[in-house]
This record gives structure tokens, sequence and C-alpha cells, in this order.
């Protein structure tokens, strides 16, 4: 399905998210993106709740433009607050290492297989997991997880096993090199096979 934003959107929206406003005519969602969460190292997800140790709670002010989309199809999303631009000038940190892409939008990660369903997944799924990523860095100085490179180099990272490996009969019934203890054809193989036909296109 691809990204766009509906009547839909805007009822599930306004039901989790008082602050943030869709505009359907503009295709746009802005305002005050809030978030309380920590990041589950053993799951490796980012886990809302109200209580816990690690617990950070922040906001940025957002704009996701529907009209304008990032390599994956996905809408592009910018930051109105500079809390992230500021931080990085005040660390002499370059923009393009906390992943801010020269038209000033985020690269939120690397998405080949990611299936639309609506505004409101995305913003969890994808949104604020990137914008958790950036408060724990700017709050703590430290990364919760690892990065990817940019372009083409970060989607040859995102693979399980080498390019030229993944139609591989052999490895189709042994466990996933991520440590699932799934088989490969199971869990990796589709998001190796996306990655490979991104790169072909």
């Amino acid at each position: 399905m691809e990204p766009k934003l509906t009547l839909k959107d805007i009822e599930e929206i306004s039901e989790n998210s008082s602050s943030l406003k869709c505009d359907i005519e503009k295709n746009t969602i802005q305002g005050i993106l809030g978030f309380s969460c920590f990041y589950d190292s053993d799951s490796k997800e980012i886990v809302y709740s109200t209580n816990h140790p690690d617990l950070i709670v922040d906001e940025y002010e957002v704009l996701i433009d529907f009209n304008k989309r990032d390599i994956f199809g996905l809408p592009k999303v910018y930051e109105l607050s500079n809390k992230i631009r500021e931080f990085a000038e005040s660390k002499g940190i370059n923009s393009w290492d906390i992943h801010i892409n020269p038209d000033n939008s985020f690269c939120l990660g690397i998405f080949p297989i990611y299936k639309w369903t609506s505004a409101y997944d995305f913003i969890i799924k994808n949104v604020i997991p990137f914008f958790y990523w950036q408060s724990h860095y700017r709050i703590f100085g430290v990364k919760p997880w690892g990065e990817l490179s940019h372009g083409n180099l970060g989607l040859l990272e995102r693979l399980t096993v080498a390019i030229d490996s993944i139609e591989d009969s052999s490895l189709r019934n042994k466990p996933c090199l991520c440590g699932s203890n799934k088989k490969y054809k199971n869990c990796c193989l589709k998001k190796d096979r996306a990655i490979r036909e991104f790169l072909i296109k």
C-alpha cells in the first residue's frame, strides 16, 4: 500500500496523539511528537512505558510531509524545533553523522520491506525510534544501538549473508546468522532478497 494520509489516519492520530495535527489538504502531519519509552537491548525493540529506570521522556516539533518521499517511498520527516541540529552544532558533530539529509529531512533507517498500513503505525515503528535514538545520544552521550552507513553501503551492511549467497540452497535450512535461532528461509531471507532487488533497481 502506498503511503497516503487518510481520514482514518486523522482519527487514529487524534485519538492517540492530540498534539499532532493532520492536514489532509496539505497532505502533512505537524506538531509536537512526545514519547515515553526505553530500548530493550534483549529484544532490540522500543518499549512504550511510563515507568522504567532507562525511560526517556522527550518531545520534538515535527513535520511529516507526504508530498515528498525518501528512497524507500516513505514520507519525509523534518524537525522544526531544531534540537537535534543545535546539539550537533554544539558538539561539532557533522549533521550527516546524525542522519540529517542535505534537504534537512531525516534518514530514518533502512526499510526495504516495510509495508505501509497507516500513518500512526509509521510514527510508532519508524519515527519515534529515530527520535528516541537522537534523545538518547543527546542526553547520555552514547548511541543506544549501532548505525549503518549511508546509501548503498548501508544496504549491503544490512544483509544477513553476502549478496551472492542469498539464493545458496545450503543456507536455507541453517540457523539464520542474525541469531534468531530460526532457519534462514523463515527469518532474514525475505529481507535480504528485498535489499538485493532494491540495489538492482
